[in-house]
């Protein structure tokens, strides 16, 4: 059967990035590491990525559900097998088997609490924190170099409302950056289709003829490539954190920020952190 026969709601990247998630809770909080069932759910992480992606074919969803969803649609396939077969994440061990490095600084993190609900919720709630982490951040497995919510005090952690109020003003000046840039272009949208032309991607051999014009068009979209892709995951990242939070499925200390400071980075090896 083709995508295109099913009904719409049940091909949206949205419900396809739900079902990879939910497949991912289930192999790594019910499952053991040789179980037949890791890797059978390979292929079917792939076909459901596939499935996502004809939308972007047919041209239906929107720029930003095309940035964010259908991007995590498409990761979750290789998370799953980071988490399901490499790593070899499971509830017994309370995280990964294999190639870990467990930083014996870490705290005591929601993750590990379900350890001691030995039940079909505590499990449900163990592998959805695993899937749909990929810092595993306050546990004894955390990505190196996370950002804290104060760079001056580690242990810092915002009251409830403080990140929800935090939150809700990074998501609306981040859309009000997108927006603004789309405006422009929308403006003056000759102007812009001409100073994109596949004609003027050659620079050096053509150094006698640019135009201070172009030369402006080109600074400023390297600026606003990796502006718009900050501002992508800012919106998406705020947002289910807020909807975690508020809904008491999360802490607040779960969610620090995605990015450190932006005034740190000047090198290259802050900018990668």
């Amino acid at each position: 059967m083709q995508s295109s026969e099913l009904p719409p709601w049940l091909t949206h990247p949205l419900t396809i990035y739900l079902v990879q998630i939910n497949l991912t809770a289930v192999v790594i909080g019910f499952s053991s590491t040789q179980s037949l069932l890791r890797p059978a759910l390979v292929p079917l992480q792939f076909i459901l990525a596939w499935i996502a992606y004809q939308h972007v074919v047919d041209g239906s969803l929107s720029v930003f559900t095309t940035s964010t969803v259908l991007l995590a649609v498409l990761v979750n396939p290789f998370m799953y097998i980071e988490k399901s077969i490499i790593s070899a994440w499971t509830f017994e061990a309370g995280g990964p088997t294999r190639l870990s490095d467990p930083n014996t600084k870490g705290e005591k993190s929601k993750t590990e609490q379900c350890l001691s609900l030995n039940s079909v919720w505590g499990r449900l709630k163990f592998g959805l924190d695993a899937a749909s982490s990929s810092r595993n951040l306050n546990t004894s497995y955390e990505v190196k170099n996370c950002p804290n919510f104060s760079s001056k005090d580690k242990s810092y952690v915002p009251s409830r409302t403080s990140y929800i109020l935090r939150g809700v003003i990074t998501i609306l000046v981040c859309y009000a950056l997108l927006d603004l840039a789309e405006l422009a272009e929308q403006l003056q949208p000759d102007e812009a289709a001409a100073l994109i032309s596949p004609r003027l991607a050659p620079l050096l051999s053509r150094l006698h003829e640019v135009t201070v014009p172009e030369l402006i068009s080109r600074f400023i979209t390297v600026l606003m490539v990796p502006l718009n892709t900050w501002c992508i995951i800012q919106i998406a990242y705020n947002t289910l954190g807020i909807l975690f939070v508020v809904t008491g499925f999360s802490e607040v200390r779960e969610w620090r920020p995605a990015f450190g400071s932006l005034l740190e980075v000047y090198t290259l090896q802050q900018f990668w952190g």
